[in-house]
């Protein structure tokens, strides 16, 4: 299914980029075809590091009694999940649901660990529960043009569920630049760095 996207455009948009300039992209979900197509447009140096197996098995670690998980530890769990060499820097951040798939101070850690590689002006695009009390099950997402996405449901449901308004603790120096509510229970976020 092909859904409408008003919040993709300030972040995959070529027409932004200065003559001769490459956009650098994360995208922390599977390679997708149809964001591969769409990207081999125009100039962009992309990265694709699927975090979802990483963030999973991070977070049932988490759950064990025994272990400790200080902050320090946690963010070095995530720095290896994204294996991103020393002193990269990205222009935009494709999240898409890995924030409902770690606990409030898991999602806090990410964005720290985020943070070091976002160029200054950075965009974040994700996606946010409209309300805890809906169900929220995995999707596949691929960028067809700056206004539109490929999105397929996966199978699992996703283990958190979180909204805005309690997201808002976790970015750190990031802003919220706009937030739109695209139904299925879900607002799509675009944040930006400093």
């Amino acid at each position: 299914m092909v859904f409408p996207s008003r919040l993709l455009g300030p972040l995959v948009d070529p027409e932004g980029l200065a003559e001769g300039g490459a956009l650098r992209l994360l995208d922390c979900g599977p390679a997708n075809g149809a964001t591969l197509a769409y990207l081999a447009s125009f100039p962009c140096r992309l990265r694709v590091v699927d975090l979802a197996p990483s963030l999973e098995r991070i977070d049932r670690a988490r759950r064990d009694p025994e272990e400790e998980w200080p902050q320090g530890r946690l963010e070095g769990e995530l720095r290896r999940a994204l294996a991103l060499p020393a002193g990269e820097r990205f222009d935009g951040c494709l999240l898409w649901d890995c924030l409902h798939r770690l606990d409030l101070a898991g999602v806090r850690a990410l964005f720290a660990v985020l943070r070091s590689h976002l160029a200054p002006g950075a965009r974040l695009h994700t996606f946010v529960a409209l309300n805890r009390a809906l169900p929220l099950r995995a999707r596949n997402y691929g960028i067809v043009r700056p206004d539109r996405l490929a999105v397929s449901p996966a199978a699992e449901e996703l283990p958190y569920r979180h909204t805005q308004a309690a997201l808002q603790g976790t970015f750190g120096d990031l802003q919220v630049r706009q937030a739109i509510l695209i139904g299925e229970g879900r607002v799509e976020l675009l944040l930006a760095a400093p």
